[in-house]
């Protein structure tokens, strides 16, 4: 167990806060190195062949692992202290170091929510973080599963430590609870909304950024054309401003910056070009929409007291001015994902799609019409659509850049996914994520500001 900081009691709630932010850093580097390799569900089979050298007949190769790991670290006295909870403690050997006096700080208890926390892990944990498939690297991935196990099982357990902190603060409160056997008011009495939200928001932005570039780490790229466009997010975060949309995606692929800003649409031209073709060549994943409410700042309002006879005036505005409901600029969130983020219900989902026709006629009549019965049939929505030449080497003539309501989870959305398999030459999920403006709270889970665009 840490010593407290500080000289504060190991009990102070700063004292158990700084070693739980801690706790959490540990966890979230062991679940990035889990994730580089796949799922390797041979790992978890209880008497597996592959590990028969290995493993006993009832036991599977993490069980294993995990268990010559623990014997090993007890005899070092690893689970003699207080906040350490082993998965196997009926199966390990005394300590050969000489025993620790530990203060008092818990009353005995025999909590063990290891069980727990190894099923939730195997059956929920594994499958989020990693991709499916078998790449072979099973020592490997067994070593990082117990780190991750070790990781969190300290992390759960610590909440001894702040059920015994809350409870020395209010023990009235807590005994009359206790006594009366609610459970409810016990778990309301020691949650506080407020501090697991920021929890939340913190563990998201550690997450997104671990392993990135730390001079980069906040870096929002702003994208300048023929009109010029700049977006500035807000909260303090550094802007590079690129000249073109492959500058956006070259930083942010090269680690330069996390996140990129790349023009989508402008006026009523359609989704530019560019960004087609650059959402086709590369895999950089949309995390959002921004739309450009001004599009004219160098129009500044002093401009109305200029000289010039008022038609001209008039004129000119006119001419420069783009900020009417039918000439909207659109830009999209880029950034490197290998999966997408969970949904919530009110998503948007972009993609490309390149059909593929028969009698070699990639872009024979009824294509289309298939395409877009997929979507009828399952009751998705599709919100804009429009054609493009097919990138070069797709085994398509033809290509489609589509918006649709939902995310690429939702049943209703994955199913007519599935069913355009067999008319496409290519489908490419570009992006799922919440409908309306994102910010800096949504992209780096952080507790920042919404931020704002200029343009």
């Amino acid at each position: 167990m840490p010593p407290p900081t500080s000289g504060s009691h190991p009990l102070s709630l700063q004292s158990i806060r700084e070693t739980l932010i801690r706790q959490e850093d540990t966890i979230i580097f062991a679940l990035i190195e889990r994730a580089q390799y796949r799922a390797n569900d041979v790992c978890y089979q209880p008497g597996a062949r592959a590990f028969a050298a290995i493993a006993g007949p009832s036991e599977s190769f993490l069980e294993s692992m995990l268990l010559e790991t623990e014997r090993m670290h007890a005899r070092v006295r690893r689970y003699t202290s207080p906040d350490e909870h082993a998965f196997f403690p009926r199966a390990l050997p005394p300590p050969s170091l000489p025993l620790l006096d530990f203060p008092a700080l818990l009353h005995p208890c025999s909590v063990n929510l290891n069980p727990q926390i190894l099923e939730v892990y195997l059956h929920k944990v594994l499958p989020a973080v990693t991709q499916p498939g078998d790449d072979t690297q099973h020592g490997s991935s067994v070593v990082a599963d117990v780190a991750v196990l070790q990781a969190i099982s300290k992390r759960v357990h610590y909440g001894l430590f702040v059920a015994e902190s809350k409870f020395r603060a209010k023990p009235e409160e807590y005994t009359a609870l206790i006594r009366g056997n609610d459970e409810e008011g016990i778990m309301r009495l020691l949650t506080n909304t407020a501090v697991e939200e920021r929890v939340l928001r913190r563990v998201r932005r550690k997450a997104f950024t671990f392993g990135q570039d730390i001079e980069a780490d906040e870096s929002v790229l702003g994208l300048s054309e023929a009109r010029g466009v700049t977006v500035r997010c807000g909260g303090g975060s550094k802007l590079i401003e690129c000249e073109s949309a492959l500058g956006v995606y070259e930083a942010v692929l090269s680690n330069r910056a996390f996140l990129g800003i790349v023009l989508l649409e402008q006026a009523d031209l359609g989704v530019l070009p560019a960004a087609k073709q650059l959402f086709a060549q590369y895999p950089l994943q949309a995390m959002g929409l921004w739309m450009l409410r001004r599009t004219c700042p160098s129009v500044h309002p002093s401009n109305t007291r200029h000289p010039a006879p008022f038609p001209q005036i008039v004129a000119e505005l006119s001419d420069a001015a783009a900020d009417r409901a039918a000439g909207r600029t659109r830009c999209v969130v880029v950034c490197k994902r290998n999966a997408l983020p969970p949904p919530t219900g009110r998503d948007k989902t972009m993609l490309l799609l390149g059909l593929r026709g028969r009698r070699r006629l990639l872009d024979a009549p009824g294509n289309l019409a298939a395409a877009l019965t997929s979507f009828t049939t399952h009751g998705v929505n599709v919100s804009y659509i429009q054609s493009s030449a097919a990138p070069p080497g797709s085994g398509a003539q033809v290509a489609f850049f589509i918006e649709l309501a939902g995310h690429a989870r939702d049943t209703a959305v994955a199913h007519a996914l599935a069913e355009l398999q067999p008319l496409a030459a290519f489908v490419k999920v570009l992006g799922s994520f919440a409908c309306g403006a994102p910010d800096r709270d949504a992209l780096l889970g952080a507790a920042t500001s919404p931020s704002s665009t200029r343009g």
